[in-house]
């Protein structure tokens, strides 16, 4: 049995579409469960109407996706737990034929092919670990953008062999990830003090510290409209990206004072530099209120 967990929060534009598609899986036995994080828009309220059958658990304040994750899992049946986004949508219904490699092959994440909804191109969902040349070369830094098939950028961000074939990689993206029970719960499920962002990237590393596979299935294929952190830039989302790069920096380096000083003064530049774009919307969204 697979537990699919969707961690809402405010989702009420993307829930249906999302739960429609989960409604659609079939080959095997399965269960939906919703933790809404406080949602202040219609979530829940869609969700109790139209889909009654789902089990929807209501918090009564958003301690981060990373606790509400945990809080699903621990009312999970499922051996399997299968995360999705509010803003995914399965495009393969049909999952019976991959999921027997998790007994067998000392798999404990499996993460799907991620792709765009417009014109269904990959998404960078599987990646390798982070490093301190990461922080230079991300998805969003100037030399990525300047250079963008530059070797370092495309290291960690496209580490593929070949985005057509079943292969181990670093980690997965939390957007889509299917996750074995036991090992779930061996490794002491997500880390709560990210609140959100990288909460999945210091999952996977313990995953595999413990001893266990993470591998991407290009078979099995999910949409992601790529929302949070694009769509609603707010300073709260903008500061939790960046402090969990701190988080997972102070926990997985060695570190030193210099080199200390230095990532702190590396995520700050960043922060400052992508924190106009907020600025920005914020003017914007003022003026058309203003009319």
């Amino acid at each position: 049995m697979i537990s699919f967990i969707v961690v809402a929060y405010n989702s009420e534009r993307n829930i249906r579409a999302c739960l429609n598609h989960l409604l659609l899986v079939n080959g095997l036995r399965h269960e939906i469960i919703v933790m809404d994080n406080n949602s202040a828009d219609n979530t829940r309220r869609i969700i109790k109407d139209e889909f009654p059958a789902i089990r929807l658990i209501e918090s009564e304040e958003n301690r981060g996706f990373s606790h509400g994750v945990n809080e699903a899992a621990k009312r999970a049946r499922g051996d399997l737990i299968f995360l999705v986004n509010p803003d995914t949508e399965m495009v393969t219904h049909e999952l019976n034929g991959f999921l027997g490699m998790f007994p067998t092959n000392n798999v404990g994440v499996m993460g799907p092919k991620v792709v765009n909804p417009r014109d269904y191109s990959r998404q960078f969902s599987a990646r390798s670990f982070p490093t301190l040349k990461a922080a230079v070369f991300n998805r969003d830094s100037i030399l990525t953008k300047l250079i963008p098939n530059n070797r370092f950028s495309k290291g960690y961000l496209n580490p593929l062999i070949n985005e057509d074939r079943l292969q181990t990689v670093d980690w997965v993206s939390g957007c889509a990830m299917i996750i074995r029970k036991d090992v779930f719960d061996l490794v002491g499920g997500f880390d709560e003090k990210f609140f959100v962002f990288y909460e999945d990237v210091d999952f996977c590393y313990r995953v595999k510290r413990a001893g266990y596979q993470v591998i991407y299935n290009p078979e099995i294929v999910v949409s992601h409209r790529i929302g949070i952190s694009k769509t609603v830039p707010t300073a709260k989302i903008n500061y939790e990206r960046h402090r969990g790069m701190w988080i997972y920096y102070t926990k997985h380096f060695r570190r030193n004072g210099f080199l200390s000083v230095m990532v702190v003064l590396g995520i700050v530049l960043r922060f400052a530099m992508s924190s106009p774009r907020v600025l920005l919307k914020w003017i914007k969204d003022l003026i058309v209120k203003s009319g």
